[in-house]
């Protein structure tokens, strides 16, 4: 996911990101600032050992374009009893489901 909105920041496309589920646990300040993913199989434990810049690194630097945001799904924070401020600062708000419909209208949408 970081990848592909790198790539679509670096030509300039404007992206929205909807993190729901248990991706969102990945953006918690607490699993950043310790590095402590989920990871599954070979690849992603590679890629934490080997000290290259994490997604949230990637997606700080999109984020630079000035063309990228990142929503929190709102059912999935109520469900785990999350607050917006203990999430990292990449993720710019919370919002609902249809909120985001309603801001990626027109565009073109892309599941993982």
């Amino acid at each position: 996911m970081a990848s592909l909105t790198g790539g679509a920041a670096a030509m300039e496309m404007e992206v929205h990101v909807f993190l729901a589920m248990d991706a969102l646990l990945a953006f918690k300040k607490d699993v950043v600032e310790n590095k402590a993913w989920k990871t599954s199989g070979e690849v992603g434990e590679a890629l934490l050992k080997s000290g290259m810049p994490t997604f949230i690194d990637y997606l700080k630097e999109a984020k630079e374009t000035g063309k990228v945001k990142l929503y929190a799904c709102e059912a999935t924070m109520t469900l785990l009893g999350l607050s917006k401020d203990e999430l990292d600062d990449v993720v710019d708000e919370v919002i609902g489901l249809i909120g985001f419909f309603e801001v990626a209208a027109g565009g073109q949408l892309i599941t993982l």
